[in-house]
């Protein structure tokens, strides 16, 4: 054998054993501790609360530090039953989220403390969100120097209209819906006197959520009180205590002397990681009735899901159609958990899953839980379940159609572009973005999302047994809170998954005692495999070929997304700070 071939065995030999002492190392990570008694479970929530797992490897290597809603809900709903575990430390970091999910975990904290068992929160800074969430707890610690900048609610809306004048770019955009205002940051220099009223309606109805939440704790005492205390923030820690904000303020060596003496003098802690190995375990085969969890996350196009580092997640109606025919057609499935949490985007692609939606309806129990947003097309391929669940501060409704282009001549004008079109069909250069609409042409295109309007509001109508008139008199794009939405009929009860969850059980004659197995759709990778792409990230390995592929996908992926020319869209987003 030539020392070539020597060379190239041994070096074979060396990446062989590497990757199975990497499997092994694997394995030790993902065996499942014991749990001693009086077992402190501590609970990191940290970097951007989603939905499901990142469902692909290109998702995983781009996002940063993330929770999962469910995961944690779970651990939680396992820990207030298990008898070795005597209370939770939650440990919240800055959070990336709307109100809903917040409000989601915040519910499940407040579930747990009904167990009896101890809540202790550690907070190094807090805002609005990360103090929300941890004022659930029986105490909130706060660093000694560390803040609360518990300052209320803003949205900020930036309209466009005046830099495409000055460069030539001339928006052509229609709505059916006075509320409709998603094209306006386009079109318009300031709201709407209708963009202005939804938009403060729906910010006083998020404000008295959080303020009613607030004054939940003993110090607050009302709403009242809780609104005047956001008004005198931000607060340093020692204003903050002064308030009664913070019950104390302790460094992190402190706060876990507090656990152990809350804990008779001893401190076991388990992670929650480590904790869901060992005690969030699925049921043995065939045990437990089983109800499918499907996740409708992102913005809706045609075609397959798919991540994008600068898009995001995006809801294909081809993968969540195939889901929904999966969980309806698997018999051991006894109904259908649909949570959401979209803007909507295309009308074409939302109309195809509400028509999957209906076909599973009256086949088996279909319940929409709805997360931080299910508005418009989000709204669309809700509205064909047997009921609908949103958070009190879920953003919802927003019933109404947007279509149109952009004229860009005037920019290639300026960038010494020219353009030669030539046509065959009265029509067919309809989109082009070298020209505007001609009169004549935006009545057509008046028509058809009139049409589509018609349509939206007709299915919205059969779904929740209303008429359309009284659909359209809601309708018209204006958005609403899930509080707002339930007193209008647009929604029938306020809580979350566990919620949507208990009502499957009992539209499905399941026992309200008995748990369930709850299987996820779209499937995500194995426990193991994930752990692969945590060492992977961690070692920093470099992963040319998805990320090449990613990259070459993206802009056909981009050009799917924008060719639909009409969308049903939310108009603006509320942050959160």
């Amino acid at each position: 054998m030539s020392k070539r071939a020597t060379g190239c065995l041994i070096a074979l030999g060396i990446f062989l054993a590497l990757l199975v002492a990497l499997f092994l190392a694997t394995l030790l990570t993902l065996r499942a501790p014991s749990i001693k008694a009086n077992t402190v479970l501590e609970l990191p929530i940290e970097g951007t609360l989603i939905e499901c797992p990142p469902t692909s490897m290109l998702e995983r290597f781009f996002m940063a530090k993330v929770t999962v809603v469910w995961e944690v809900l779970q651990v939680l709903q396992t820990a207030a039953k298990d008898n070795e575990i005597s209370g939770v430390i939650l440990k919240i970091s800055p959070l990336n989220s709307g109100l809903a999910k917040i409000q989601e975990l915040r519910k499940g904290v407040i579930d747990f403390k009904r167990s009896g068992k101890f809540v202790l929160s550690f907070l190094e800074t807090a805002g609005n969100k990360e103090y929300y969430l941890a004022s659930a707890a029986d105490e909130v610690c706060l660093v000694p120097v560390g803040d609360l900048n518990l300052t209320g609610l803003v949205t900020e809306v930036t309209f466009y209209r005046g830099f495409f004048d000055k460069w030539g770019m001339i928006p052509n955009f229609e709505h059916i819906g006075e509320y409709k205002s998603a094209s306006d940051i386009l079109t318009r220099k300031e709201m709407s006197p209708a963009h202005r009223e939804a938009t403060d309606s729906l910010l006083d109805s998020l404000y008295q959520s959080l303020l009613k939440d607030l004054a939940q704790r003993n110090k607050l005492s009302n709403p009242q009180n809780a609104q005047e205390l956001i008004d005198k923030g931000p607060f340093t820690a020692q204003e903050a205590l002064e308030e009664g904000l913070v019950d104390q303020l302790l460094y992190e060596d402190q706060f876990y002397e507090l656990v152990r003496q809350k804990n008779k003098g001893q401190l076991p802690l388990v992670t929650a990681k480590d904790y869901q190995r060992s005690a969030v375990r699925p049921p043995a085969w065939g045990r437990r009735p089983k109800i499918a969890l499907i996740y409708a996350t992102g913005t809706i196009a045609t075609g397959d899901s798919f991540y994008a580092p600068l898009v995001g997640r995006v809801m294909g109606s081809k993968t969540i159609c195939q889901a929904i025919r999966s969980a309806r057609k698997n018999n051991s499935i006894k109904g259908i958990v649909f949570r959401i949490d979209s803007p909507g985007g295309s009308a074409l692609a939302s109309d195809i899953i509400w028509r999957e939606v209906e076909l599973t309806r009256g086949k088996k129990p279909f319940v929409v839980t709805m997360s931080d947003t299910a508005a418009s097309g989000g709204y669309y391929i809700a509205m064909g379940a047997d009921k609908i669940v949103a958070q009190p501060t879920t953003v919802t409704g927003s019933i109404g159609v947007i279509s149109g282009k952009f004229d860009l001549r005037g920019l290639y004008d300026r960038l010494g572009i020219n353009k030669e079109v030539i046509t065959r069909g009265k029509n067919a250069d309809l989109f082009s973005d070298y020209r505007s609409f001609s009169p004549e042409e935006k009545e057509i295109l008046l028509k058809m999302i009139g049409n589509i309007y018609k349509n939206f509001v007709h299915k919205a109508a059969l779904g929740r047994e209303m008429t359309d008139e009284e659909i359209d008199s809601i309708g018209r794009g204006r958005v609403w809170t899930g509080e707002q939405a339930k007193g209008n009929g647009l929604v029938d009860e306020l809580g979350g998954i566990t919620e949507a969850v208990s009502l499957i059980k009992e539209m499905a004659n399941i026992p309200a005692e008995e748990e369930v197995e709850v299987v996820i759709y779209p499937r995500v990778r194995p426990l193991i495999w994930s752990r692969w792409l945590e060492i992977v990230k961690t070692e920093g390995i470099n992963l040319p070929e998805e990320l090449l592929s990613a990259t070459l996908g993206l802009t056909s992926k981009a050009r799917e997304l924008l060719r639909e020319r009409v969308f049903t869209l939310l108009p603006y987003s509320i942050r959160f700070r």
